[in-house]
């Protein structure tokens, strides 16, 4: 069974580092930009000192810096003078910005490298797409990053509130889903759609749609066609009707509705899920009500597709020693043991 690889995470936290380390003498340290929060840190941390107790030269040590978007000011900051870490998170972006200024490590030698290198079976083990989101066509196709935490945007929904709506599945079409919104809103009273604002999840409405973002040829966004046009007004005619709240940029209102029973959808990431089973569970351990998660809605005659998430690793160019130790960490942190 393919894994997927690491915990899903999301940013947030004030920067920190490891405190209080016992470092064995001689071993190399290698220093590790990120910015996981919660239990995800923990996770994060857990490993880390799995890897240290077991690397016989090498020891990785962590700094949390708040958010990707700190993250990313600090790294092209540091570009311009100063000492970047071994390891850092980044979205694909990133990730291309960094490369611009020469400063990503290719893994395609050390990943097919015959002592240190994968072997075919563990990166079989990976799903595909996931490779394919880091190799950088404007950059030769070159592996820049490697997988490091992966979530997919999820429509989540009240099976109970449906029911009583009269439908017994969720939607699977734009054009269901406003009359599922429709239904709930005249049969039950309760609020159809709690409406959390992010480029995610208009994107994945544009791409369900048919629609494209970019085109990389001509260097131009499509953000005035007809597939993107489509998708703000199934959103002008969810706001208009009074069957979605468009929930504050940045807040978990939406999620705060939902494990209240008060709203019949959201749409979040599947990282989402493991909060959502904490919140909607009683004194007794059991679900308040009956709730799901499925591949959210997509035009008439599309195929069912979503966004997927998450930062990738990368190593930033230093010395051959220090690049060995950084990859050792990537293979540990993906090996089943860890996954």
């Amino acid at each position: 069974m393919r894994r997927l690889l690491g915990v899903a995470l999301l940013a947030f936290l004030g920067a920190c580092s490891q405190q209080g380390e016992d470092i064995a003498p001689g071993k190399i340290v290698l220093e590790m930009w990120h910015s996981q929060k919660r239990q995800n840190e923990d996770a994060l941390e857990d490993i880390v000192a799995r890897f240290n107790a077991q690397s016989p030269h090498y020891h990785v040590r962590l700094h949390n810096i708040g958010s990707y978007t700190a993250l990313f000011r600090k790294a092209r900051a540091t570009l311009q003078g100063g000492q970047l870490p071994d390891l850092c998170i980044g979205y694909p972006s990133m990730v291309a910005e960094f490369m611009e200024a020469d400063a990503v490590l290719p893994l395609d030698n050390l990943l097919h490298d015959p002592k240190h290198g994968l072997k075919k079976e563990e990166i079989d083990d990976i799903f595909p797409v996931f490779l394919e989101v880091n190799r950088y066509p404007e950059f030769g196709n070159k592996l820049l990053s490697f997988p490091f935490t992966k979530s997919l945007l999820m429509l989540y929904y009240n099976a109970e509130i449906l029911r009583a709506a009269g439908h017994e599945r969720p939607p699977e079409t734009w054009e269901e889903f406003i009359e599922q919104c429709r239904d709930v809103k005249r049969k039950t009273g309760k609020l159809p759609f709690a409406y959390s604002r992010d480029p995610s999840s208009f994107d994945s409405m544009v791409m369900s749609l048919g629609g494209r973002l970019a085109t990389v040829d001509d260097r131009r966004s499509h953000f005035d066609s007809p597939e993107a046009i489509r998708a703000l007004e199934i959103l002008h005619t969810l706001v208009k009707e009074g069957l979605a709240q468009v929930i504050a940029l940045g807040s978990d209102e939406d999620r705060s509705l939902f494990a209240s029973g008060r709203v019949a959808f959201i749409m979040r990431s599947s990282t989402t899920r493991a909060y959502m089973a904490k919140d909607i569970v009683d004194e007794q351990g059991r679900d308040r009500f009956e709730w799901g998660m499925a591949c959210p809605p997509v035009g008439k005659g599309q195929p069912k597709q979503t966004v997927l998430y998450g930062g990738n690793i990368l190593i930033f160019k230093s010395t051959p020693k220090r690049h060995i130790g950084a990859w050792e960490f990537i293979k540990f942190f993906i090996s089943p043991e860890i996954t």
